[in-house]
C-alpha cells in the first residue's frame, strides 16, 4: 500500500481481474471504508450548542485477512514441465457495514488488484520473517514463486467466465475445486509414458 501511495505501483479496480481499470489516488484512498465522517459534538460549556465535526476514518492494514492470487497454469512442451505463472494478486478483507463493523456471515471481498510482474521488484527487496529459521533470508517473492502458501481453486477458464461459487455452493464448491486440481495433475501425468 505504501508503494501505491508513493506511485511506484498501480492498483487496479476489482470490477474484473484483467487489470483493465487503474484506480485513481482518490479511489484508492477510499478503499476499505476509509474516508471522512461528520459527527455532532455538543459544547461542554453553556449554552451547550451542537456543531458538526469532521472525523477521518483510516484503513487499517490489519483488516487484510487473505490474498486472492490469479495465476496461469500451462504445460511447457520444450522442457516437459507443468508451469505456474502468477499474474496478479488482490488483498482481501471481510465485508463491513457503514460503521466499519464486520457483517454477520461476511464474505471476503478484494480491495484492489496488483499486477504481479510490476510488483516483483518491490517483493524481491522486501524480506519476510521465518519463525522456524532466523538464519534464512526469504523474500515475499520467494514465497510466491515457491508457492509457500495454502490455497484452493476458485475459478478456471470457462465459456461463461464464472467462478465456482456461482454454480456450486458449500461442500460441492470445495469438491469442484479438488476435481479441477486433480484434472491438472492427471493432465501432467498423462503426458508421460511409464
Amino acid at each position: 500500500m505504501n508503494s501505491i501511495e508513493e506511485g511506484s505501483l498501480t492498483a487496479y479496480a476489482t470490477i474484473d481481474d484483467e487489470f483493465t481499470t487503474p484506480m485513481t489516488m482518490e479511489e484508492f484512498k477510499k478503499i476499505g471504508g476509509a474516508g471522512m465522517d461528520t459527527i455532532q459534538i455538543i459544547d461542554p460549556e453553556p449554552p451547550y450548542l451542537t456543531r458538526d465535526s469532521a472525523v477521518v476514518r483510516e484503513f487499517s492494514k490489519d483488516k487484510v485477512v487473505a490474498y486472492r492470487i490469479k495465476s496461469d497454469w500451462f504445460f511447457d512442451k520444450q522442457r516437459s514441465v507443468l508451469e505456474n505463472r502468477i499474474v496478479g494478486f488482490a488483498p482481501m478483507m471481510l465485508d463491513e457495514d457503514d460503521q466499519g463493523n464486520v457483517r454477520e456471515g461476511a464474505i471476503l471481498r478484494p480491495l484492489f488488484w496488483i499486477y504481479y510482474p510490476e510488483a516483483r521488484k518491490i517483493l524481491v527487496n522486501t524480506e519476510a520473517f521465518n519463525r522456524g529459521n532466523d538464519a534464512e533470508r526469504r523474500t515475499f517473492d520467494d514465497i510466491f514463486q515457491r508457492r509457500m502458501f495454502n490455497s484452493y481453486i476458485i475459478k478456471e477458464s470457462n465459456v461463461y467466465n464464472r467462478r465456482i461459487d456461482e454454480y456450486k455452493t458449500g461442500l460441492d464448491a470445495l469438491l469442484e475445486s479438488d476435481r479441477i486440481k486433480e484434472e491438472i495433475v492427471n493432465m501432467e501425468h498423462d503426458l508421460w509414458e511409464y
